[in-house]
């Protein structure tokens, strides 16, 4: 299982839930914060609405690191030919 990259993860303005029989929570436009508790246990995610210019700007921050991760990609690409 991927490891997140959690100083991503309050940029996130979209929650998904999966589990043996597909997508049990989808809700897009929410605030994202995850606690991790019991000694590790336990991953509690709160998710509230969030103001459409706040998303607005979130999704804008999604956009731009994934284009950084692209570029990233592309010279790291370019270094193995």
């Amino acid at each position: 299982m991927p490891h997140p990259n959690w100083a991503q993860v309050g940029l996130a303005t979209r929650v998904v839930v999966v589990d043996e029989t597909g997508r049990v929570y989808d809700r897009t436009g929410v605030g994202v914060e995850v606690h991790i508790q019991d000694d590790g246990l336990t991953l509690k995610v709160f998710v509230t609405p969030m103001p459409e210019e706040q998303a607005k700007v979130a999704r804008l921050a999604q956009l731009q690191n994934f284009v950084e991760d692209i570029e990233t990609y592309k010279n790291q690409l370019k270094g193995q030919s």
